[in-house]
């Protein structure tokens, strides 16, 4: 990969796993002293969900959750192979059916890491290796749970490419990684794909796949009105998304999801959008 398609992906591919907060930028890092400052905003509503069998099941008395979460996000080169991510959440949360509605919001959890890039820039595939970790910082109290109110530590394996030759080529990552859970939760096995290419010099489509599966370790709990924070889940989770280059150091994104399946989880999907700045 030349120095040109480098920078090209770097400054692309990290913004594409906001939702997962650190856990998925890929294997590209910013040279030192360079990096990313992300806004992200989520709005994802459910009618149903999916049962420990796998099948969809509609909410009782016509019940909906939605939540709309915004998420800054931030990456800065310690080295030009070193750095250092975080993620920080806030939410507002509701639960609705025929008999009324329950509502919360306030600070989410917040995920740091350090994601190190083992292989140069001049490689077919770029190999990277991260460790993170969830901090239990977002709120517990209320009618609905916004967090799980524990800590994660998670290790992964990041892959990445790009396709062909040309100042902007179209690329792939693929990551894989392990989530320890303390408390209830049980651990996940987590692998996130991507591909993304250009139809014009500003103007990118992309496309995700991303995996959790739970490792049924879980230990035993009532159920919350939050669908997404059962202790023990499977979810496959689809995005389309387009990035618009608005200024030279300014891009911005929007896209839609899809829950496509799942186990003891909800079964929706939503829109996101996000601007991000580079430095």
């Amino acid at each position: 990969m030349s120095q040109m398609q480098w920078r090209v992906v770097v400054s692309t591919v990290v913004a594409l796993y906001l939702g997962g907060g650190v856990a998925s930028a890929g294997p590209w890092t910013p040279a030192r002293g360079h990096g990313q400052i992300i806004f992200g905003w989520t709005l994802y509503r459910t009618g149903e969900e999916f049962s420990d069998a796998r099948n969809r099941v509609l909410f009782g008395n016509d019940g909906e959750f939605s939540k709309s979460e915004i998420n800054p996000y931030f990456e800065t080169g310690l080295t030009d192979r070193l750095t250092f991510v975080g993620s920080l959440f806030a939410s507002d949360q509701g639960y609705r059916n025929t008999y009324g509605h329950l509502d919360n919001h306030g600070m989410g959890d917040t995920e740091l890491g350090l994601r190190y890039r083992m292989t140069g820039t001049d490689r077919p595939v770029i190999v990277a290796v991260q460790g993170s970790t969830k901090l239990a910082t977002g709120k517990t109290s209320g009618a609905i749970a916004l967090t799980n109110g524990q800590t994660d530590v998670e290790g992964r394996v990041l892959l990445g490419g790009s396709f062909g030759s040309g100042e902007r080529p179209p690329f792939w990552n693929v990551d894989a990684g392990y989530r320890f859970r303390a408390g209830d939760p049980a651990d996940e096995v987590r692998v996130d794909a991507a591909i993304g290419t250009y139809v014009t010099r500003r103007v990118m489509l992309i496309g995700q796949a991303d995996t959790i599966i739970g490792m049924q370790n879980a230990d035993g709990r009532a159920r919350e009105l939050n669908p997404t924070l059962t202790p023990d889940y499977d979810l496959y989770r689809l995005q389309g998304s387009v990035v618009v280059r608005v200024a030279p150091r300014v891009r911005a994104q929007a896209g839609g999801f899809v829950h496509a399946w799942g186990r003891s989880t909800g079964a929706g999907g939503g829109v996101i959008a996000s601007v991000w700045l580079e430095y």
